[in-house]
């Protein structure tokens, strides 16, 4: 897979052993190319080349840009959809289908019976399946007590799973981890086999497991 943007003469390989650091210094090259690819991940046209077998990729179907790192959000609308999407169709496997309709029907009886007393007439709505008692329950993604690195890992698992797999593009990541803390969550990130550039407004310190490509206020790439 290579990332190229040709107005800058950039082109990269993304390798498998490490993580790219693109550090753009250029104040409004920055702000441009994370529009860029903010505007293609919305389905718009673009300027930046992400590519496999020298086939042009979707960034809409196949990259993610992260640019809120604190807080980060592992519960975002769509991907709690997804996971929803699949409970259900779980509830209703053979496994599970009896039981899901015992539920549904236990309450439901359970609702009529507390509010037979009620003065006036009352309406029940039976769902016709389990969202709602999953969202009553407040199913989601378990993020509490994390640590800013394993949300990350949490974020990027489930958006591999329920998306399809991604190349996360993380804006300004490094100014919020240690440079060990960068460093262990690089190898975790690799370990998993995931596909990561870091896009940097400044150059900081070189670490294991990572490539840095640098363009500088003069717009050249080094």
């Amino acid at each position: 897979m290579t990332i190229a943007y040709p107005a800058f003469n950039l082109y990269c390989e993304l390798e498998e052993s490490t993580v790219l650091n693109l550090v753009i210094e250029n104040q409004q090259i920055f702000s441009d190319v994370i529009s860029d690819i903010y505007d293609q991940c919305s389905g718009e046209s673009g300027r930046l080349i992400l590519s496999e077998n020298n086939e042009p990729l979707e960034l809409r179907k196949r990259a993610e840009l992260i640019t809120q790192i604190i807080p980060f959000e592992i519960n975002q609308r769509d991907l709690v959809n997804k996971l929803y999407a699949e409970i259900k169709n779980v509830s209703v496997n053979e496994r599970f289908y009896q039981h899901t309709q015992k539920l549904m029907a236990d309450i439901a009886l359970y609702i009529y019976m507390i509010t037979e007393s009620a003065d006036n007439e009352i309406g029940i709505d039976v769902p016709q399946d389990i969202s709602g008692i999953l969202k009553a329950f407040g199913v989601r993604f378990y993020d509490k007590k994390m640590e800013l690195s394993e949300k990350i890992i949490e974020y990027m698992t489930a958006v591999n799973k329920f998306k399809g797999e991604r190349v996360f593009f993380f804006v300004n990541l490094r100014s919020y981890l240690t440079d060990r803390q960068t460093e262990l969550l690089y190898k975790d990130m690799l370990l998993r086999k995931f596909k990561v550039i870091c896009i940097e407004n400044n150059e900081h310190t070189h670490l294991e497991y990572s490539k840095n490509l640098i363009i500088d206020k003069d717009m050249c790439v080094i």
